[in-house]
């Protein structure tokens, strides 16, 4: 059995030498993010404007935004959009889940109502770490072989784009700052 990842456990240990992915939910955060060096493979799109801050009102710098493929289980797939800034860890943001169709359920069951990159749908099952919860996907899919499994490009970018834009929209102190909380 996999020990479950601490939260001072560097993010580089867990994505990139253990090839483990472990992603924080976060029911704080208004958007997921990602470090720069997590899915090195995908685009990396640029974005101008706005501004992140963290829970403790520092600025995070960010880079742009990327979707990553992920297999969450046996031939189950899921697309995830992130902002890309400085973050130690990947966090899923539980209201950005929502909007994305996916369904988190925090309760006696802990689990995840996923969207599949074919309209199926999938509940899976995320761990309790006594300080945190996350979500263990079956793997992150290289770049190169997410034109097999999702292969409609052009719409899935104007997705992302809408997505991460509307993002600020919901949260309205955000809107009057200019920024989104992670």
């Amino acid at each position: 059995m996999i020990a479950p990842p601490s939260l001072n456990q560097s993010v580089a240990s867990i994505t990139e030498i253990d090839e483990n992915v472990y992603m924080v939910i976060d029911s704080g955060a208004t958007i997921n993010v990602c470090p720069s060096f997590f899915a090195q493979d995908y685009p990396l799109y640029q974005i101008h404007g706005g501004g992140l801050v963290s829970a403790t009102g520092q600025s995070i710098k960010q880079y742009g935004i990327k979707s990553v493929l992920f297999e969450i289980e046996k031939d189950f797939y899921t697309w995830i959009k992130f902002k890309v800034c400085e973050v130690s860890h990947v966090f899923l943001s539980v209201p950005a889940l929502n909007r994305g169709g996916h369904h988190v359920h925090f309760g006696k069951d802990l689990y995840i109502d996923f969207n599949g990159s074919t309209d199926q749908r999938r509940r899976v099952q995320f761990a309790d770490a006594g300080d945190h919860y996350y979500l263990r996907p079956l793997r992150l899919v290289p770049y190169d072989e997410t034109s097999s499994i999702a292969n409609d490009d052009n719409i899935f970018k104007m997705d992302l784009i809408q997505a991460v834009t509307n993002s600020a929209d919901k949260n309205p102190s955000a809107l009057q700052s200019g920024q989104a909380i992670c």
